[in-house]
């Protein structure tokens, strides 16, 4: 078990709450374009929501960003936009029946609280379920309406989005060229946000491997060197986006194992977040490259927010993860507890994108009494 670091009261109890964003590697066109719109959209509904609540709060948060997805969004910022921008910034007149099939594809990729937000993006999703064909002023009105459903509702409350989201419908061509540029410009405050954020003291940024793989399925299938290539290329690559030295390491799933502690410590990394069956001490695991700080992280945090919290009145639902972790602590001084949850997935499914849930999550974090963040 290890013990608190110096700064830490040893008689105090303490929270690490951990949210995991990690996205697949989409494909890519033949021009070298993302092929999805998954990375941006992401980005503009859930993690700019995340660094804008935290950084309006005084708790303090990790969040673990795959290593791929940061290398995705700085490119994004560079000027590589994927297909589906591409394809909304198209005159609608002018889109080709190829740039219709992706549209019918892609853009009525939303869950039924999106669609239904904004009534005319509801008609359109009906009149295509029906079968008929679209006009050019629905498909006009299609680009702008699933990029909005895609964008945080903290942004829809800001102009110019706020007068776009009104407006609702018979949008214009200038209409989503200021969506495009509201949502780039996003990207590249989020990145900055963290930077920012961990400078303060805030936010501990975490990354996972690479391509994200699950570490003890390539050792038990004597693959080492690719687990030690994914873990030290993951490093590299997340430290090059955002310019900053990264200790911690979350991989999505949790899973790790000390047969993966030396290429984790050897990669930089000071600190990782295990998967455990029951919340317990932080423990050290000691490798040739130096000790690693292994935080074993609670699931049950991660099962209420994927099933759960999405049907309660947020408070209540914040209160509830805040009366967990108070459980937890009571049980002895000096108590640490993990928690760990998807940060990208289960917002689908919220009302409000998951703002309201959050916000209130994050401030009664930071007034608890019994606990600190």
């Amino acid at each position: 078990v290890a013990p608190p670091p110096p700064v830490l009261d040893p008689s105090g109890s303490y929270a690490v709450v951990a949210l995991t964003n990690h996205l697949p590697a989409y494909g890519r066109t033949a021009e070298g374009a993302p092929d999805r719109p998954w990375v941006r959209l992401h980005t503009t509904r859930d993690y700019i929501t995340q660094t804008r609540l935290l950084a309006a709060s005084d708790a303090k948060l990790v969040l673990s960003f795959s290593a791929s997805l940061l290398a995705r969004i700085g490119e994004a910022v560079a000027g590589n936009i994927d297909q589906a921008a591409i394809v909304t910034a198209k005159r609608a007149t002018e889109l080709t029946a190829e740039d219709r099939a992706y549209i019918d594809e892609v853009f009525f990729t939303a869950s039924p609280d999106q669609i239904e937000r904004f009534p005319r993006y509801r008609d359109i999703a009906e009149r295509r379920r029906s079968g008929r064909s679209l006009t050019s002023s629905e498909y006009r009105d299609l680009q702008v309406l699933f990029n909005l459903s895609w964008t945080s509702p903290l942004l829809l409350q800001e102009e110019p989005l706020l007068s776009l989201a009104a407006k609702g419908r018979n949008f214009s061509e200038d209409d989503k060229v200021t969506l495009l540029e509201v949502h780039a410009a996003t990207m590249a405050e989020f990145l900055e946000s963290l930077v920012e954020l961990e400078q303060q003291g805030k936010l501990d940024v975490a990354t996972a491997p690479l391509y994200n793989p699950t570490l003890p399925f390539l050792i038990r299938n004597r693959m080492d060197e690719d687990a030690v290539n994914h873990i030290s290329r993951g490093a590299a690559a997340a430290s090059a986006v955002l310019g900053i030295s990264i200790e911690g390491f979350a991989p999505h799933d949790g899973l790790i194992d000390q047969a993966n502690a030396e290429s984790v410590a050897a990669a930089g990394f000071k600190w990782a977040i295990l998967a455990a069956e029951e919340p317990t001490q932080p423990i050290r695991l000691t490798a040739e490259a130096g000790e690693l700080l292994a935080l074993p992280a609670d699931g049950t945090f991660a099962e209420r927010l994927a099933t759960e919290y999405y049907e309660m009145d947020p408070n209540a639902a914040a209160l509830d993860a805040v009366r967990y972790i108070e459980g937890v602590v009571a049980e002895d001084a000096g108590r640490v507890i993990t928690l760990h949850a998807d940060g990208t997935e289960p917002w689908s499914r919220y009302e409000d994108s998951g703002v309201a849930f959050l916000e209130s999550l994050l401030r009664q974090l930071s007034s608890a009494s019994s606990f600190s963040p």
